[in-house]
């Protein structure tokens, strides 16, 4: 399912008639090519801020999606300044956020070692690995 059909999913067709008709009050059908352009947008900024494409798959990404394409919307019906900036914002925030779970070529952490941990206790004893020896514990450094 691509991210036009999900926003358009979740929103029912009076909702979407008053976004995809800005200043058209009379308007009587969905403008599904608002909605695509949108979308496509949104899918752009996916790889912009997050650094990943853009998954329907993801349940992480179309929830963020759908707020990029409804951000979109209200961006481009009404003036500057308005509460569309905020949502946009906001929707930017997300992207940013999921970038930090999802994105930017982050490092996985992994060994290929042969080595096994030691437990840090023994019954009462605390063991030390061996890089961590008491053997210098009179040892004063830069002594007189």
């Amino acid at each position: 399912m691509g991210l036009s059909t999900d926003f358009q999913n979740r929103f029912p067709s009076n909702r979407l008639k008053q976004l995809t008709n800005p200043g058209n009050q009379a308007g009587s059908s969905v403008n599904t090519t608002l909605i695509d352009y949108a979308a496509t947008d949104v899918e752009a900024d996916f790889e912009t801020y997050a650094g990943v494409e853009y998954d329907s798959a993801d349940s992480r990404h179309v929830s963020v999606a759908v707020d990029g394409v409804l951000a979109k919307l209200y961006q481009r019906a009404e003036t500057p300044g308005s509460k569309a900036d905020g949502l946009h914002d906001a929707y930017i925030q997300r992207l940013r956020d999921l970038a930090k779970v999802t994105g930017r070529d982050r490092v996985v952490p992994k060994t290929t070692s042969v080595l096994t941990p030691t437990p840090e206790r023994d019954g009462t004893e605390t063991v030390r690995p061996d890089a961590d020896r008491d053997d210098f514990g009179d040892l004063v450094p830069n002594a007189p």
